[in-house]
């Protein structure tokens, strides 16, 4: 990509000690896209004591369009994904946790998807794969956006599947930093949903959930870490009638 091409989306991935296999098939499902949109990936290594092998990796890569950034010290995910988000390019931002990836189709989709039906934010279906193996074969397709779902805390955007326009950061600002138990995109989920914004569902498979024995969202299930979010979440929203 030229380095001075308009960048129509911002991939943002913060990593933390992921394993390099997991790394590698994350950006590789991003640089295998069948797109002509411009992209960039933003990968925030949240973890000064980053391992060699990862760094080394990444100086490897042929991309001019993949930029990694090493943090001094840890900022948790929110803090991560705004470092990104300060420094992204791109109209559109997408998110991609280090255990997940892209279909191969999701960026032509998504935009395309977004621009014929001027959203602001979408979100779309996915597969789950377990570890190294190959996506599933059972298709979930959430349910089509309302703010009821997001009112009884229930999150229907699986972090990966979304996209949104910069400008939004721009005028609600970023994740919320103090969210370290998990739920921090559902918040910023209800905050676009309360605000005016058009979302929708694409009703199609645009990435795959890792699904492994580290995951964050079932250590989260496991330590209450979800039910301490969801009453701060309440907390914080006071002005809104939860379900």
């Amino acid at each position: 990509m030229d380095s001075e091409a308009k960048v129509d989306v911002s991939v943002i991935t913060p990593y933390y000690d992921e394993p390099l296999w997991m790394l590698k098939r994350n950006i590789g499902s991003v640089f295998s896209q069948y797109t002509d949109y411009n992209y960039e990936q933003l990968v925030v290594i949240d973890n000064p004591r980053v391992q060699l092998e990862i760094v080394r990796y990444l100086h490897s890569l042929p991309y001019s369009n993949i930029k990694f950034f090493i943090n001094a010290r840890n900022v948790g995910l929110s803090g991560a994904r705004n470092i990104a988000l300060q420094k992204a390019k791109g109209e559109y931002i997408m998110l991609l946790d280090t255990d997940d990836s892209f279909a191969p189709n999701k960026i032509t989709v998504q935009l395309d998807h977004m621009k014929a039906n001027n959203f602001d934010h979408s979100y779309a279906g996915y597969r789950e794969i377990h570890g190294e193996g190959e996506p599933c074969q059972n298709s979930i397709i959430p349910p089509e956006f309302h703010a009821d779902y997001l009112l009884s805390l229930h999150n229907i955007c699986y972090c990966g599947s979304n996209c949104f326009k910069k400008e939004i950061y721009h005028k609600l600002g970023g994740f919320d930093e103090e969210m370290k138990e998990g739920a921090e995109d559902l918040e910023y989920w209800l905050r676009i949903a309360t605000n005016g914004y058009r979302s929708g569902c694409i009703p199609e498979v645009l990435y795959y959930l890792g699904v492994h024995g580290e995951n964050m969202t079932a250590k989260l299930v496991n330590n209450g870490g979800f039910s301490r979010a969801y009453k701060y979440i309440k907390q914080k929203h006071k002005h809104l009638t939860f379900k």
